[in-house]
């Protein structure tokens, strides 16, 4: 028997409050010292629970945090087979993950989607937001020379245009696909998709004038998941910088692209913005770096974005609110 005075309280675990005898605490105590050679903590630790009377932990608890909520800007994406949510969800999973946040969750509720992550700091919370909404769109242009400022204004309005067109073909597509369904062998012609300008014009960084770029298909490559990325500190620079591998079928296209045009500029677009033009020395294969005024930071979210890939479709936030502490 034991003596009802030999009893300890241990204290900081969920069965606060609970004695137990020293005799049975020793016991335990050689238990664990044996499994710690043999097994991975993550067992001592549910172990160690499960004795003390608590539930094992779990990874995805928030002793609160901050939910984003977002939804998808389809209005120029068909998505006919509904999955454009799902896609966007993976991609931000795995940008968050490459970022280092591996204690987050993301949800589709509905027509919303849930971005859920322990920060509730201002500055951590405006880096995570940078990671989630880039669309993470990589191209490769060839810049225009020697636009002036009429042309770019005419370039400008050609692209509202055709953003109008665009829209309006896509709510045209949605109808005729929906009649198809309803209608097996439907004589009615899919809606023509509108064609788009041969120039656009892209932000320039942090430059007031922006840049006009070839839109022909055959001088645009675009990069949709490159295959490895990773940051670098550029030797000759020693900035930041993002180095990254194309996959075999656009490293084709840009190996044809800067072949054709070896002693011209090119211009590396993210998301619309020309984060850097560079003269094509060679036949430019498979890997690229980009270069600019980057901070450590910005590198980081840069390659987060490519590592998960580019969204489906643009991301509009509806709200942001307070998690409560799940562990009360």
């Amino acid at each position: 028997m034991v003596s009802e005075s030999r009893r300890v309280i241990l204290p900081g675990f969920a069965g606060r409050g609970k004695r137990f005898p020293l005799r049975l605490m020793a016991a335990a105590k050689r238990a664990m010292l044996v499994a710690m050679t043999r097994f991975p903590q993550w067992i001592l630790i549910g172990a160690l629970a499960l004795l003390l009377g608590a539930a094992p932990p779990d990874p995805d608890d928030f002793r609160g945090g901050t939910r984003l909520v977002y939804r998808l800007d389809l209005r120029r994406v068909p998505d006919l087979e509904g999955r454009a949510a799902e896609e966007a969800a993976a991609v931000i999973r795995e940008r968050l993950k490459s970022y280092g946040l591996n204690k987050q969750r993301v949800k589709v509720q509905g027509a919303e989607l849930h971005v859920e992550v322990p920060e509730t700091d201002a500055s951590a919370l405006k880096r995570v937001r940078e990671v989630v909404e880039k669309r993470g769109q990589l191209e490769f242009r060839l810049p225009v020379k020697g636009a002036s400022e009429q042309r770019l204004d005419e370039v400008r309005k050609a692209q509202e245009k055709f953003a109008r067109e665009e829209m309006l073909w896509v709510e045209k597509l949605r109808d005729w696909h929906c009649r198809r369904k309803e209608t097996p062998g439907l004589a009615e012609p899919e809606p023509l998709e509108p064609q788009a300008p041969p120039e656009i014009v892209c932000g320039n960084g942090r430059q007031p004038r922006p840049i006009l770029v070839d839109n022909r298909p055959e001088n645009v490559v675009s990069g949709t998941r490159p295959r490895q990325v990773f940051a670098v500190v550029d030797p000759h620079t020693l900035r930041p910088s993002v180095v990254f591998d194309l996959d075999p079928e656009d490293a084709k296209h840009l190996g044809d692209l800067s072949g054709r045009n070896i002693g011209e500029t090119l211009a590396i677009v993210l998301d619309g913005e020309v984060v850097l033009v560079a003269t094509i020395r060679d036949t430019i294969t498979s890997r690229a770096q980009i270069t600019g005024d980057f901070t450590e930071e910005d590198v980081r979210a840069i390659t987060a974005a490519l590592q998960g890939g580019s969204l489906p479709a643009p991301l509009d936030l509806v709200r942001q609110e307070a998690i409560a502490d799940e562990s009360r």
